[in-house]
């Protein structure tokens, strides 16, 4: 397995970083242009692995012609990827295997394999009940109302929402439980109604009406998800300017909100025309540029509720956990199924390194669910390292690469494993490490 050092003579951040354009946004709307069934214009796609597979999948399925065969699909471990095509699948005629890699045949999709059988289609599974490998035949579907299970998986919801303009009579989703990740339902229905979709929300109960998609052009806007490494960057290091174009202050990405949660570790956010302007100063000094400032003075946060934000959770644990500022972490438990167990991954790099990541115990010695406590102590120093020099393991998951490698900028260096797996969201992220003063050898 390959492995790097990235390393940085100072503790200090300058320059100017570009970010993919929006992973989540583009996903969607490339699943929307197919549905809508007209090749209208989705600009600035993002240059991720995910995206780049959705659109080969789309490709081949558009080309399958023959509906006496079996069409085979591998989503490797993308999982907008495999439960966005199994609700479009499901809908499509046609014979298809849908399947993943060995880590995605462990990620659960019963859920929303249930809910499209109640709307007729007609699924089963080749393995596991509840997980891929699927055999999906694509007929028609009829509309109506069902209740969908929305504590594991926005995607879920997102995927069914996606189809519903398509069924006959449209489709009202109720939400059962407290919606996970419901920013990312929010940037679904959003885009949906940009799309000319009357889209109706009360609490927990969406509407969706029957219609056909506009096919209005969009130009992807830049990953509000893939900043939040840079936040981390800007936050361990002393002082820090670091220049974002791209980003939008209105986005409808629920990740915006790492512009507030990092204030408190001492980044401010200056929203511009053009994107953004982090800073960070041992010292503050007043006046600066212009524009709103969303930044304060910095210090611990006693807690921060994840549930809605779990891809911010990487950075933010390393982050607290390296500057030893203690925090309270919430509505983590459903990390344990992402591309790693992400919990687990950041427990035991962190452990290697001298960070401990405390469970709060219940009643009884039971540990709260989805809970972490980072624990207080002195940052993190070269000696930390040089005791602990093995590379870290970023179990095959591109956000546990990206976090630790800022890391850096408290130790000098750090080794990283198998760093290709950036290329799942961000594949130039290393190109841009360099651009701001990293060293990658």
């Amino acid at each position: 397995m390959n492995v790097i050092t990235v390393s940085k003579k100072d503790p200090n951040l300058y320059g100017t970083v570009t970010l993919p354009a929006s992973k989540s946004i583009s996903n969607r709307m490339l699943i929307i242009r197919e549905l809508s069934g007209k090749e209208f214009p989705v600009s600035n796609l993002s240059p991720a692995e995910d995206t780049l597979l959705l659109q080969q999948l789309l490709a081949r399925i558009g080309k399958h012609g023959d509906h006496e065969t079996t069409g085979e699909l591998n989503a490797q471990n993308a999982g907008t990827v495999l439960r966005f095509l199994t609700a479009y699948l499901a809908l499509r005629p046609g014979r298809w295997i849908l399947t993943g890699n060995q880590r995605m045949q462990q990620r659960p999709v019963g859920i929303l394999v249930e809910s499209l059988q109640k709307l007729g289609a007609v699924i089963r599974y080749l393995s596991l009940p509840g997980y891929p490998p699927l055999e999906i035949t694509g007929r028609l579907l009829k509309g109506g109302g069902i209740t969908v299970d929305a504590t594991v998986s926005s995607q879920f919801v997102s995927a069914l929402l996606m189809i519903a303009p398509c069924l006959s009579g449209g489709l009202t989703l109720t939400l059962r439980g407290l919606p996970v990740s419901a920013p990312y339902v929010e940037l679904t229905i959003g885009l949906m109604q940009e799309q000319g979709i009357t889209v109706i929300r009360e609490k927990n109960r969406i509407r969706v009406e029957p219609g056909a998609y506009s096919g209005k052009e969009i130009r992807v806007e830049a990953d509000w998800s893939s900043a939040a490494f840079w936040y981390e960057a800007a936050a361990l290091s002393e002082n820090a300017c670091l220049e974002i174009p791209g980003l939008n202050e209105k986005s409808l990405q629920g990740d915006r909100a790492v512009a507030e949660i990092y204030r408190r570790f001492g980044v401010e956010t200056v929203f511009g025309k053009e994107g953004v302007v982090l800073s960070r100063q041992e010292r503050r000094q007043e006046g600066g540029q212009g524009g709103r400032r969303s930044g304060g003075k910095g210090g611990g946060i006693p807690s921060v509720e994840l549930s809605r934000f779990p891809d911010l959770a990487p950075a933010l644990i390393v982050t607290s956990s390296v500057l030893g500022v203690p925090v309270r972490f919430t509505g983590l438990g459903h990390l344990r199924i992402k591309e790693s167990d992400r919990l687990k991954a950041l427990e035991t790099e962190l452990k290697r390194l001298g960070r401990t990541i405390l469970h709060p115990r219940l009643s009884g010695g039971r540990t709260a669910s989805g809970v972490i406590g980072t624990g207080s102590g002195a940052p993190i120093s070269p000696q930390d390292l040089a005791d602990n020099p093995g590379p870290v393991d970023t179990y095959g998951d591109h956000r546990i690469a990206m976090a630790f490698a800022p890391l850096s900028l408290r130790t000098g260096k750090i080794r990283i494993s198998d760093p290709e797996v950036v290329g799942k969201s961000y594949p130039g992220f290393w190109e841009e490490m360099k651009r701001v003063g990293f060293r990658i050898s």
